[in-house]
C-alpha cells in the first residue's frame, strides 16, 4: 500500500508518525522564521523607499537584477550540489556528498572573484555618479550574497532547516538596526552597505555553529559532472528569474526608474507572497531527492508533490486576503508618493493563486532529469510575457498593463508545469 494511502487510512507505523510530527515542527519553525524574515525585509524596504523616493528606489531595483542573476557564473554547480548531496546521502555515501560540497565551494569562490572584476570594469562605461557609487558598494554585496546562498543550499541539502531558521531570525533583527540609520545618513549606498553587513553577520554566525564546513578542493571531473547535472537546473532557475523580472526590464527600458519605483510596491508584495510556497518547496525538495536516490519510488514522488500542493494552497488564500486588505492602506497612509503603485499591486497578487497548481511538479521534473522540458515551458512563458507586456506598454496601459500581463503569463505557466510534470511521471 502506498505511503499516501497509509496516511489517509491512519495505518502509519509509529516511526512514520514521529517523522510526520518532526516534519510539521520543522515546517512550523521554518515558516515562522521566514514570516519574520519577510516582514523585516518588507518593513525595511518600505522605510528605505520612503527615504530614497521613487527614482533612487527604482535604481536599486535595477541594480538588484545583478544579484538576481548571480548563479550564471557558477554554471549550475550550486544547483548540482543541491541535488547530488541529498541523493548521495540517500545512498549512504557521505564522503561523496562532502566532496561535492567542497568542489562547489571552491568554484563559488572563483566565480565571485570573476564577478567582482566584471562589475569593476563596468564602472568605466557608466557616467552617472549615483550608479557608479552604488555599483562599487554592490561588489561586496555580490560576494557576500554568493557565500550566503551557498551555505543556505548546503543547509537545505542536508535538511538542516533549523539552522536556516536561526539565520533568518538573526538577519531579521540586525537588518533594520543597520538599514534604517544607514539609509537615512548615506542614502542608497548606505542601504546596500547595511544589507551586506546583515547578510554577512547572520551567515557567518550560522556557519560557525552548524556542522557545515568547506575546504578548498578542485576536481575537474567532479566540476564537469556537477555542471552536467546542475546547468539545466540553473538554466531553469535563471529563466524563471528572468520570467519574474521581465516586468522590471520592460518598465526600466520604456517607462524609467521613477515608474519602476512605483511598481516596486507590487514587486515587494508579490515577492512576499511567492516566498512561502518557495519555503515549502525548499523543505520538501531534498526529501524528494533523498527518497528518489534511496528507492526510485514513483509513489513517493507523488506523495511529496501532493503534500506540497496542499500546503501551498492552504497558505496562498489567506495571504491574498491579507495583502489586499492591508497594503493599500499602508501605502496611502505612510507612502503617499507611491500611490500610483496601488492598482498594479492589487492586480499582480492574483498571479499567486495559480501557484498551487504547479507546486511540486517543478521539483519532480528536476529529480527525474526532465529539466529541459521545464526550461522549455519557462522560455515560452518568457516570450509570452515579453510580448504581452510590450503590447500593453506601447498601447499606453502603463504599469497596470504590465501587472495584468504578468498575471496572465503566470496563470498559463503554472498550469502547463502541472500538466507536463504529471505526463512524464506517468511515463517512467
Amino acid at each position: 500500500m502506498s505511503r499516501k494511502l497509509k496516511i489517509l487510512k491512519f495505518e502509519v507505523p509509529f516511526i512514520n508518525r514521529i517523522f510526520q510530527n518532526s516534519l510539521f515542527r520543522e515546517f512550523s519553525h521554518y515558516s515562522i522564521s521566514t514570516l519574520i524574515y519577510q516582514l523585516s525585509r518588507v518593513l525595511v524596504e518600505l522605510i528605505a523607499a520612503k527615504i530614497l523616493g521613487p527614482t533612487l528606489w527604482g535604481i536599486w531595483y535595477l541594480l538588484n537584477l545583478i544579484i538576481a542573476y548571480r548563479d550564471v557564473l557558477n554554471l549550475g554547480i550550486t544547483n548540482g550540489m543541491n541535488r547530488e548531496v541529498p541523493i548521495n546521502l540517500g545512498k549512504d555515501d557521505e564522503v561523496k556528498a562532502k566532496q561535492v560540497e567542497n568542489v562547489t565551494f571552491t568554484t563559488v569562490l572563483l566565480s565571485a572573484a570573476l564577478a567582482s572584476i566584471i562589475i569593476s570594469l563596468s564602472l568605466l562605461l557608466i557616467k552617472d555618479p549615483n550608479i557608479v557609487n552604488s555599483l562599487l558598494w554592490l561588489i561586496p554585496l555580490f560576494v557576500v550574497t554568493q557565500f550566503y546562498y551557498l551555505v543556505n543550499t548546503s543547509l537545505k541539502a542536508n535538511s538542516l532547516f533549523h539552522y536556516i531558521s536561526k539565520k533568518q531570525f538573526i538577519f531579521s533583527v540586525i537588518f533594520p538596526v543597520f538599514a534604517v540609520p544607514f539609509t537615512y545618513l548615506f542614502k542608497l549606498e548606505g542601504f546596500i552597505a547595511a544589507f551586506t553587513l546583515a547578510l554577512l553577520i547572520s551567515v557567518g554566525f550560522i556557519y560557525k555553529i552548524s556542522s557545515i564546513s568547506y575546504a578548498i578542493r578542485y576536481d575537474w571531473n567532479e566540476v564537469k559532472n556537477l555542471i552536467r547535472i546542475g546547468f539545466p537546473i540553473m538554466a531553469v532557475g535563471i529563466a524563471y528569474t528572468f520570467l519574474n523580472t521581465v516586468d522590471r526590464w520592460i518598465i526600466g527600458i520604456f517607462l524609467g526608474a521613477e515608474e519602476l519605483g512605483y511598481y516596486s510596491m507590487a514587486i515587494i508584495v508579490f515577492g512576499g507572497m511567492t516566498l512561502f510556497p518557495k519555503v515549502i518547496s525548499q523543505q520538501l525538495y531534498p526529501r524528494m531527492a533523498y527518497d528518489w536516490g534511496k528507492s526510485n519510488s514513483i509513489e513517493e514522488l507523488r506523495y511529496w508533490t501532493w503534500l506540497q500542493t496542499k500546503y501551498t494552497g492552504i497558505l496562498i488564500f489567506p495571504l491574498l486576503v491579507g495583502v489586499l486588505t492591508i497594503f493599500p492602506w499602508i501605502i496611502k497612509t505612510f507612502l503617499p508618493q507611491y500611490t500610483p503603485g496601488i492598482f498594479p499591486l492589487q492586480i499582480i497578487v492574483f498571479g499567486a493563486l495559480f501557484m498551487p497548481f504547479s507546486a511540486g511538479w517543478g521539483n519532480v521534473l528536476n529529480i527525474i532529469d526532465k529539466q529541459t522540458y521545464y526550461l522549455v515551458v519557462i522560455l515560452f512563458a518568457i516570450i509570452m510575457n515579453l510580448g504581452i507586456n510590450y503590447l500593453f506598454v506601447v498601447n499606453g496601459y502603463g504599469i497596470e498593463g504590465i501587472a495584468l500581463g504578468t498575471v496572465i503569463t503566470f496563470a498559463l505557466y503554472n498550469l502547463t508545469i502541472m500538466i507536463i510534470g504529471r505526463y512524464f511521471l506517468k511515463r517512467i
